[in-house]
């Protein structure tokens, strides 16, 4: 059985921005402590899917699907 989330927020939007302090990295690494596998960013006002955030998470164990 697979520890997943796919509705997670970070700082990096400009509306979320505003209320939520963590970056992409830094909800990497709390998932990564948490036992997670899989995780989606699914931001309001923008799309987080880039190699930077699939390699950082990989690094870490963790598969991560574009939201």
């Amino acid at each position: 059985m697979f520890k997943a989330d796919f509705h997670l927020h970070t700082n990096d939007d400009p509306k979320d921005g505003k209320f939520i302090k963590h970056s992409y990295a830094g909800l990497i690494d709390h998932l990564s402590k948490l036992h997670f596998d899989i995780f989606s960013i699914t931001n309001h006002d923008s799309v987080s899917n880039s190699k930077a955030i699939e390699d950082y998470a990989k690094r870490r164990g963790l598969v991560f699907i574009p939201g």
